[in-house]
């Protein structure tokens, strides 16, 4: 998770992870962060760690490190007041590491890129935008445009990393 370099573990009693947790490479850590409050399970009771990460995620997860509470005003067409996110996506534009499409949307149940992940990391952190090294990954030419910058900033603080196959996906 790229949230990993955020988190400050802290020594916390061992919980009984969600029942689709157990056995799973993550458990011990996500087990600690739902003990630390950064994470929750679903209502049923599972965690689903196989499944992508939303948009919406991701921001309730940075918002819970961040100790984020103030809140902006969400006038996003694709956020309805009543929606379990609608809040986090207030603290998150008051932050101001988000701010939206250029049609008016979050769009918060889209799996979230790890290009959009290094934007957030880099906006967060303040970090000097920095071009990719079109050498470094088998798939840079993939890299769109528009996150090249924060993509080589998160890369080079070691934040964000390839994968074994030279790929950064």
């Amino acid at each position: 998770c790229a949230l990993i370099f955020l988190i400050t573990t802290f020594p916390v009693a061992a919980a009984e992870p969600p029942i689709d947790l157990q056995g799973h490479w993550a458990a011990p850590q996500v087990t600690a962060w739902i003990n630390q409050g950064l994470l929750s399970s679903y209502p049923d009771g599972t965690f689903r760690p196989d499944q992508p990460v939303t948009r919406s995620q991701f921001i309730t997860m940075t918002n819970a490190v961040l100790g984020l509470k103030e809140k902006a005003l969400v006038g996003y067409s694709d956020v309805k007041p009543e929606d379990w996110f609608v809040d986090e996506i207030a603290k998150a534009k008051k932050a101001g590491y988000i701010s939206g499409y250029p049609d008016n949307t979050i769009k918060p149940n889209n799996s979230i890129s790890r290009q959009e992940i290094a934007i957030i990391l880099a906006q967060i952190l303040r970090l000097e935008l920095l071009s990719t090294s079109d050498s470094k990954f088998v798939d840079s030419s993939q890299i769109s445009s528009w996150s090249k910058g924060a993509f080589g900033a998160v890369i080079a603080q070691g934040i964000l990393t390839g994968f074994p196959d030279g790929t950064c996906r």
